[in-house]
C-alpha cells in the first residue's frame, strides 16, 4: 500500500473534529478502502502524529484513534493553509521533487519553514 498525504491530511481534520473516549474513534470513510485508511492510520501513529489503540488482529491493521499530539496539529495546522502547502510545493519543485512524495519529517520541514516565509 501507499502513503497517501491528501488522506493523512483528510484524516488528521476528522480526528482533530471529534472527541472520543478511551476506546477510540473507528473511522471509515464512503469513498476509501479501509484498508488504505487503517495503513494511513498506521503510518500517523508511527510518525507520531496520532495517539491511537493498535487494534490489529490477523484479519488486519486496525488503529483506534485518541486524539491528534502536538506534532499532529501542527502538521495539521501547516497543511490546511492553502498560502502555506502551495509555498511547500515551490520550495520542493525547486528541488525537483514532489513535496507530498518526501518523506514525513521533511514534508513536515517543508510546511513549516513555507509558513515561516509568511512572516519573513
Amino acid at each position: 500500500m501507499k502513503r497517501d498525504m491528501e488522506l493523512i491530511i483528510r484524516l488528521a481534520k476528522i480526528i482533530e473534529d471529534r472527541t472520543t473516549d478511551e476506546s477510540g474513534l473507528e473511522l471509515h470513510i464512503d469513498d476509501v478502502d479501509d484498508a488504505l485508511v487503517q495503513y494511513n492510520l498506521g503510518l500517523m501513529r508511527q510518525a507520531g502524529f496520532i495517539k491511537a489503540i493498535d487494534a490489529s488482529s490477523s484479519d488486519g491493521e486496525e488503529y483506534l484513534p485518541l486524539s491528534l499530539t502536538w506534532d499532529g496539529h501542527d502538521f495539521l495546522d501547516a497543511a490546511r493553509n492553502e498560502v502555506v502547502v502551495s509555498r511547500a510545493k515551490e520550495i520542493a519543485k525547486k528541488q525537483g521533487v514532489e513535496l507530498f512524495n518526501l518523506p514525513i519529517q521533511v514534508i513536515k520541514d517543508v510546511l513549516l519553514e513555507g509558513a515561516k516565509s509568511l512572516f519573513t
